[in-house]
């Protein structure tokens, strides 16, 4: 094969000018959402930037989609539903320009970790929240960063997970005379 390794893969993606701007989009919709709603940012810092931390949050998600070759809908308001950030999977793409990602308390399941800014992403390694919450240092209430030894780095067993899980919904949904 081309690698032995996981580990030592690096997965760079970089985004077209259209899929930056689907994901300049859906992160600006995001943001106008969460202010209209009076929403609490749970990380401290300027909210100019949250603008920039939401716009560079979708462009993760879309990185990730375009990696697995899933489809991404750039959902809005859909954090709560535990349906993750791509239809149908119940993953959950958790996005860090430094490398240092936050889980928080109602992050369930798993977790892909993105690194990077757009266009160009780094799919880091993916980890269980569960794992997260025992094995990391909680840095607030509520609030963890993770620890390198719950990464996993191998996607072999998650895309398997990803695509049969979302196959199975589409089709229950097609089997009950929806549309996707």
């Amino acid at each position: 094969g081309l690698h032995t390794s996981w580990d030592e893969v690096m997965i760079a993606v970089k985004l077209e000018s259209y899929e930056m701007n689907v994901a300049v989009a859906v992160g600006s919709a995001r943001n106008a959402s969460a202010i209209l709603k009076g929403s609490k940012n749970v990380y401290d810092g300027d909210p100019v930037r949250y603008w920039g931390q939401h716009i560079d949050g979708a462009g993760a998600e879309m990185a990730f989609a375009k990696f697995i070759g899933l489809y991404w809908d750039g959902s809005v308001d859909t954090y709560r539903k535990s349906c993750g950030d791509l239809p149908h999977t119940g993953i959950d793409v958790k996005h860090s320009k430094d490398g240092f990602w936050k889980v928080k308390d109602r992050d369930k399941g798993e977790l892909v970790l993105v690194s990077g800014t757009m266009p160009d992403f780094v799919i880091d390694s993916y980890c269980n929240s569960d794992e997260v919450k025992s094995a990391s240092l909680q840095i607030s209430v509520g609030l963890w960063n993770v620890a390198e030894s719950v990464k996993r780095r191998n996607f072999d067993f998650l895309m398997k997970k990803i695509w049969r899980k979302s196959f199975d919904a589409r089709t229950a949904i097609m089997n009950m005379g929806g549309s996707l």
